[in-house]
């Protein structure tokens, strides 16, 4: 990607640089989903955010993902109690997968290691 592939959006790449650095959207999901429709369909931010649903899911909504993670994953939970690193990383995937990459990995990793201690 150059310079010019953006000429004369740069209020766009501005308001999606914006919407990563207040937290409503993922760097993952902007950079993946939302600047690649930028660029394919030469859509607005706003605008692929809102279609696609990706505004960023907190709160409740991880805390019960989390939680189902957990109760379907019983074999990665005793894995972790073993000791196994990997299995943490396997649970906080299931989160993800859950939220449709919508959650930020860090606190589904910090959320996850306070449920399972």
């Amino acid at each position: 990607m150059t310079i010019t592939d953006i000429e004369g959006r740069l209020d766009e790449v501005k308001e999606l640089i914006e919407l990563v650095a207040t937290d409503e959207i993922t760097v993952k999901n902007a950079r993946e989903t939302v600047l690649r429709s930028m660029l394919d369909e030469g859509r607005a931010p706003v605008e692929v955010v809102e279609k696609e649903g990706l505004g960023k899911t907190s709160g409740d909504e991880v805390k019960q993902a989390v939680s189902a993670a957990i109760d379907a994953n019983p074999d990665a939970v005793e894995d972790y109690h073993n000791g196994e690193g990997g299995a943490l990383n396997f649970l906080v995937g299931q989160v993800m997968a859950q939220t449709g990459g919508s959650a930020d990995p860090g606190e589904v990793n910090q959320l996850l290691r306070d449920a399972l201690e």
